[in-house]
């Protein structure tokens, strides 16, 4: 499964072409309910027709436009994979789909843009993080939110094992026993006990295990932010810690042996850790706007904020993940034309404030209702 990234996410706000086609469902995980995935998903399809048809668009047209959804919705290994919500993006010219740990209330969005509002709490200060499970026995990556995961595989070079890595056996008692044809053994298989230069040996040999793990791991977060919590006992997160390179390893860790740790338990292990950290994030956002309320240096107009976002004005954005404006924006005008629900070629205002934001290198945080300031649809907290 790809992982969504920030540089996806800025590859859908740069693009616009006419139709852009926004698809959200949520998903079920596992046994019979998985089987209703493929079912929503006609559903939400039939609905996108709809849309299309309302648009002007002619039946043969619809047909060969969706062709690329058709070949999804038949591709039998994509319904065996578990997550929590699928976002789909269709234009004449691409296909994006995203399996993610978050999930959606069910959206169909036709404009001229895409519509990413809902994945902005995945990639922005209040999101995802990853949680590592390290021991000898095995290796699991997992990808979470507050409310879900998902395991992620690493690249198939990958050694999920300190056995698969040099091909040899940790024996219970503490002693390494090398396989034949393996290892540093030269195909001799024999036992070492654990005196100090045995240890010593050991040592190197997990360390080498662990940069291979950190050069997968690497790999899968190249383009990431989120916080990495490591989850193992201190001295296998230790020597982790000496090989990695990702830029955002969180130092507090989850101490013990993973092995027989559910990966929901370490999921909340991890939240324990970073919803501090998010929380502290999100709270210096809406702080920063408190401070400028009353000054030219903030704003809660949604006319105001969607001038100020496509002049490239906008440090920091607040916008209510659960509310939408449904309407057009003239940037040559400056004029807003609001429905009271989505017609035909509308855009949500907030997701086009946030697009615009994003686009000049702004932070965006899409919030639930009751912590966005004075109720508050959107805010805003300008450069200059």
């Amino acid at each position: 499964m790809k992982l969504l990234t920030r540089d996806d996410l800025s590859v859908l706000a740069h693009h616009r072409q006419e139709p852009c086609v926004s698809m959200f469902t949520p998903l079920e995980r596992g046994g019979p309910e998985r089987e209703q995935n493929r079912i929503r998903l006609k559903n939400v399809l039939r609905e996108v027709e709809k849309r299309l048809s309302e648009t002007g668009m002619k039946g043969p047209q619809i047909e060969d436009f969706l062709k690329p959804t058709e070949t999804f919705l038949d591709n039998v290994r994509q319904w065996k994979q578990d997550s929590d919500g699928l976002a789909l993006f269709l234009s004449p010219e691409v296909f994006h789909y995203y399996r993610v740990p978050s999930r959606f209330q069910e959206l169909v969005v036709v404009s001229d843009e895409f519509h990413i509002k809902p994945l902005l709490p995945l990639l922005t200060g209040d999101g995802r993080f990853y949680v590592l499970a390290l021991s000898q026995n095995d290796v699991r990556l997992l990808q979470c939110t507050r409310h879900s995961l998902h395991e992620v595989a690493l690249p198939q070079e990958t050694p999920t094992s300190l056995a698969e890595a040099q091909q040899y056996d940790v024996v219970s008692d503490g002693r390494v026993q090398y396989r034949s044809g393996g290892g540093p053994s030269g195909g001799m298989v024999f036992h070492t006990q654990a005196d100090d230069s045995d240890k010593a040996v050991h040592k190197k040999i997990v360390r080498e295990f662990l940069h291979q793990v950190e050069n997968g791991v690497k790999k899968v977060l190249a383009d990431e932010h989120a916080p990495l919590v490591l989850a193992g006992v201190k001295e296998i997160r230790a020597l982790y810690r000496e090989a990695n390179s990702y830029h955002n390893l969180v130092e507090e860790g989850i101490d013990g042996n993973p092995d027989r740790t559910r990966s929901e338990e370490l999921k909340e292990a991890g939240w324990q850790t970073v919803g501090p950290m998010f929380k502290k994030v999100r709270e210096e956002a809406v702080g920063a706007y408190r401070r400028f309320e009353e000054t030219d240096r903030a704003s809660s107009n949604l006319d105001e904020v969607l001038e100020a976002s496509g002049r490239g004005r906008v440090e920091i954005l607040l916008t209510d993940l659960e509310k939408h404006e449904w309407g057009n924006y003239n940037p040559e005008t400056g004029l807003v034309y609001l429905h009271y629900r989505q017609e035909g070629g509308d855009d949500d205002l907030l997701n086009r404030a946030a697009l615009q934001t994003l686009l000049h290198g702004g932070s965006v945080f899409a919030l639930q209702t009751e912590q966005m300031p004075n109720g508050h649809e959107v805010a805003a907290v300008y450069r200059y």
